[in-house]
């Protein structure tokens, strides 16, 4: 992907092209975390996946958790990709289909046809992480 026109995707901001799973031993932790403590941090964020045609807005990318786990003084890491149906007709289609908030794409009728998602408002699932009902939610 080339970023360079977009300033919200550079540096801090910079899209993460993969989903990881990291162990204690392959994370840096300072200190140490106390035996007791049992649970897990998650937060949500915006995350393109595809080159974007329009990005000029901080939270316009598609969804991404990452978690921090806690266990019995251990400490482990994951983020995945929040699977709407947006991510996964441009996954279908392997390219941007899906316009932004400030730039709206007329969706192809071939995208439609195929079974794609049909709406050119790409819902984003990035700006909350909600525990209800034994489901992990994320909100748009």
């Amino acid at each position: 992907m080339d970023l360079s026109a977009f300033p919200y995707l550079q540096d801090n901001y910079a899209p993460i092209a993969e989903e990881r799973d990291f162990d204690e031993e392959q994370l840096r932790v300072e200190g140490k975390v106390p035996e007791k403590l049992v649970g897990a941090y998650m937060r949500d964020g915006a995350n393109v996946a595809f080159q974007p045609n329009h990005y000029v807005y901080p939270l316009d990318g598609d969804g991404m958790v990452h978690a921090v786990y806690f266990k019995d003084g251990h400490v482990s890491y994951k983020n995945r990709w929040v699977e709407t149906n947006h991510l996964k007709t441009e996954r279908k289609f392997n390219r941007t289909i899906y316009g932004s908030v400030g730039k709206l794409l007329e969706v192809p009728q071939e995208v439609i046809d195929a079974g794609g998602e049909p709406s050119p408002i790409r819902n984003t699932a990035n700006t909350n992480v909600l525990y209800h009902g034994g489901k992990l939610l994320t909100m748009w």
